[in-house]
């Protein structure tokens, strides 16, 4: 887990709280359908523990199954943010 500074931690609270929310479920037809999530897109969120996160999706893998949503590939980066 890295650290974070100031001006980095003000920059991503109001990515992972208020910045394109994805709706409370992403259905199948989101997932396969309508590609919700692409390469390149990134996730940030606050943690359970009060973490900021933030995942960069590298790759979209399609299953070739219609019914199965793809698979992702990323990184992903923790901060703990400065007390």
């Amino acid at each position: 887990m890295g650290s974070i500074r100031g001006s980095e931690a003000g920059a991503l609270r109001p990515l992972a709280a208020d910045t394109a929310p994805l709706p409370s479920e992403l259905t199948r037809k989101g997932l396969v359908e309508e590609g919700v999530l692409k390469e390149g897109d990134v996730l940030c969120t606050m943690t359970s523990k009060g973490n900021l996160s933030m995942f960069k999706i590298t790759e979209v893998t399609p299953t070739g199954r219609f019914l199965d949503p793809p698979t992702y590939s990323g990184t992903l980066t923790l901060w703990k943010p400065p007390v």
